[in-house]
Formats: structure tokens, C-alpha cells, sequence
């Protein structure tokens, strides 16, 4: 079985989770967390049918300064549909 990871973060005294895929270590998923590791941003849209979700991604993180990507959409569709680890 697959199981997925997560943690819980405080962030401005709001508790926040961050799933992600379940080959990485808790501990080292925590060391990705600086900036130079940190490889796009921006932000995303889904929309769904009874068959098939999509997902868009777009636009750009302008406090880290980094730009979203096509190929994000495909992450972040692995991730909103549980298919880690493919």
C-alpha cells in the first residue's frame, strides 16, 4: 500500500498541511524548505468532469520571485489525486 505523508506547520498562528509524496523522509522533506531548493511557484486551478480532473497552473510567486511552469499542472495533479510516487 501507498500511504501519503504529511506535516502540520504553524504559519502566523495558522496550523497549515503540506502533503507530499510518501518516497521522501519526513525529516528531509523539512531540509527542502529553503529557498534555493524551491524551484516554481505560482498558483493553480482545477476544474473537474465526472471522468477527469484538470488542473492549470500560472502566474508567478513575487516575494520568491519565481515563475510557475507547464509541467507544475502535471505535479500538482499527482499530488490533488493521490498518485505519488509515478
Amino acid at each position: 500500500m501507498n500511504w501519503n505523508k504529511y506535516i502540520i506547520v504553524d504559519f502566523m498562528n495558522c496550523e497549515l498541511a503540506i502533503t507530499f509524496d510518501s518516497i521522501i523522509p519526513h525529516s528531509d522533506f523539512l531540509e527542502c524548505f529553503r529557498k534555493p531548493n524551491i524551484i516554481s511557484a505560482g498558483f493553480f486551478d482545477v476544474s473537474a468532469d465526472k471522468d477527469n480532473i484538470s488542473v492549470s497552473c500560472f502566474g508567478e510567486s513575487t516575494t520568491l520571485k519565481l515563475k510557475s511552469r507547464k509541467e507544475d499542472a502535471r505535479l500538482v495533479k499527482k499530488l490533488l489525486t493521490g498518485q505519488f510516487g509515478e
